[in-house]
């Protein structure tokens, strides 16, 4: 997050590649009809930010038992996307 915050253009350009391979795989699963998304770009930036958010979040709790794990978050990104 530090690197985000201080470095935006570098922080960009490490997730360039995994931003334009999720938004390649939701156009993909929306031309298959396996998704139900109105706009790839939005629905790429909000699933990225999901999954982020959620690990990152998860560093904060000390509690284990309060995490969300990889499966809860992925499921839930499924039914966000109406798959």
């Amino acid at each position: 997050m530090q690197l985000a915050a201080g470095h935006a253009d570098r922080f960009r350009a490490a997730l360039g590649p995994t931003t334009h391979l999720l938004r390649d795989l939701i156009d993909d699963a929306a031309a298959a009809g396996v998704v139900d998304v109105d706009d790839s770009r939005v629905a790429t930036a909000l699933v990225q930010q999901t999954v982020m958010y959620s690990w990152f979040g998860n560093r904060l709790l000390a509690n284990p038992d309060r995490r969300v794990d990889a499966e809860a978050t992925w499921t839930f990104c499924r039914r966000a996307l109406g798959a």
